[in-house]
């Protein structure tokens, strides 16, 4: 008889509670419990599914309305057009000034780990590799946990394919068509603390 090893089990029992969770409706802790079991081991078949919770999620995201901060243009420094800012001085009304001033903001020290960062770089070449074996006709294909292109939920599939294709004509690679990068970087915006302030910042929880 084939036995599971632990990691491969704690993966399925995983799977089957939050199809569970998600068949209740709470779609949000279907992804924390996913979240949590890929935490203890890496598994690419979680990473797919946890990119269409994700989809799922955010469908049914309950009302959460804040107030918009208003836009906060100190304690920066402009640095060839694009405003710089420290992690910690970073805030929703700073970032809602230089989005709506300038595009874009450069935050400091966001990520002061260096072992992580050297990790998130090293992620975005290997999603552009394997994004270039899958257009190859790559054998690993739909195992290869770097890339796999996302099938979105139908209301989605028009700006997903127009999204998709916005992003490919500018050298990038859809981010949930990596889904371990997509897993890595979520995992730096929580320890960064931008869940909140995100939230903060749209006015509402991303």
């Amino acid at each position: 008889m084939l036995k599971l090893g632990k990691g491969r089990r704690r993966s399925r029992e995983a799977i089957a509670t939050a199809t569970e969770l998600q068949a209740a409706g709470d779609h949000l802790r279907a992804l924390e419990v996913l979240t949590e079991a890929n935490r203890e081991r890496h598994d690419p078949e979680l990473e797919r599914i946890l990119v269409r919770v994700r989809n799922r999620a955010f469908a049914n995201l309950p009302a959460d309305a804040r107030p918009i901060p208003e836009p906060d243009g100190s304690q920066m420094e402009l640095r060839d057009g694009l405003p710089n800012v420290t992690a910690d001085r970073l805030s929703a009304g700073r970032l809602r000034h230089a989005i709506s001033e300038h595009g874009a903001m450069v935050v400091r020290g966001l990520v002061p780990d260096q072992a992580r960062l050297g990790e998130l770089r090293s992620g975005v070449d290997r999603a552009f590799d394997a994004r270039e074996r899958a257009g190859a006709g790559s054998e690993r294909g739909d195992d290869d946990p770097w890339y796999r292109q996302f099938e979105p939920e139908p209301e989605y599939e028009l700006a997903v394919g127009f999204g998709r294709q916005f992003v490919n004509a500018g050298s990038g690679v859809w981010l949930a068509d990596s889904p371990r990068m997509l897993f890595e970087l979520t995992e730096a915006f929580e320890a960064a603390g931008l869940r909140d302030l995100i939230g903060d910042y749209l006015g509402e929880r991303p």
